[in-house]
């Protein structure tokens, strides 16, 4: 364990009880901003507030807000430091939510001012962060959902399928969980993200994001459910991002079915 001044580690705590904790700490803390930090996931590494995640498949994804598309670039290609370390997430407390929330990957170190409440478990971190999610502004439960998504040695998708479905949350908030709904690519997602393309009553936007998260599962998985999003989903700009994303994949399967729909006009 790192000899961090005024840190407390839980790392023996696990499950909802150890995001309660982390709950608790937050509220007790006697000053704002609150920093924590947790394990990162495997292929997680960073550089301020620029954060790499590169897959198990070989590809990678940059976030950043303030880096070149050069910089991405020998980001990717390996060429630019990039850290491997905890994920650390920084906020300010306001009226009960989580505000300015900032997520970085290197170490929850202490500095002036600052409430520096240690190091939590991976799970723990993603269970509160999911539950903060709920009530933070669009923008700040965007961040919240990302840092979740960092987490290492965490089952988060259960969280992030009640934030895809609670119609009461700005959908910012609701697209960005289903985002990372479907880069977790779990089995148990695939048929919650289905329903959600095939109903009628939810918005477009949603929608639309639902059929984003299903590209982003198994490859077999994905071609099934997005034909049968194009066979039967009558709204024509959710079957035509249907098929923009079945195009992308290059499976026979799918240039069957494109063969069929032209073949028919």
């Amino acid at each position: 364990m790192r000899a961090v001044a005024g840190a407390l580690l839980l790392a023996a705590a696990a499950g909802p009880a150890a995001a309660q904790d982390l709950a608790s700490l937050v509220r007790s803390a006697e000053r704002d901003p609150i920093v924590f930090g947790f394990p990162a996931r495997p292929g997680v590494c960073g550089a301020g507030d620029a954060i790499l995640i590169r897959e198990p498949d070989g590809s990678s994804m940059f976030l950043s807000g303030r880096m070149s598309r050069g910089d991405w670039r020998r980001w990717r290609d390996e060429d630019h430091p990039c850290e491997v370390g905890d994920v650390v997430v920084e906020a300010i407390r306001t009226g009960g939510t989580l505000t300015d929330v900032r997520v970085r990957v290197g170490r929850p170190d202490a500095t002036a001012g600052v409430a520096l409440l240690g190091l939590v478990t991976g799970q723990a971190a993603a269970d509160y962060l999911l539950a903060a999610a709920e009530t933070a502004a669009e923008r700040d439960a965007r961040a919240l959902i990302l840092a979740s998504a960092l987490a290492g040695d965490a089952v988060r998708w259960p969280g992030l399928l009640r934030l895809a479905k609670d119609r009461r949350l700005p959908s910012g908030t609701r697209k960005a969980a289903v985002h990372w709904l479907g880069r977790e690519a779990a089995a148990e997602t695939a048929r919650e993200l289905g329903g959600l393309v095939r109903d009628r009553t939810e918005a477009d936007e949603i929608r639309e994001a639902a059929v984003f998260a299903v590209s982003q599962l198994p490859r077999e998985k994905a071609v099934d459910l997005l034909i049968d999003v194009v066979r039967t989903v009558p709204d024509a700009r959710v079957r035509s991002r249907a098929l923009f994303w079945l195009a992308e994949m290059d499976h026979p399967r799918a240039i069957a079915l494109f063969e069929e729909i032209l073949s028919r006009g």
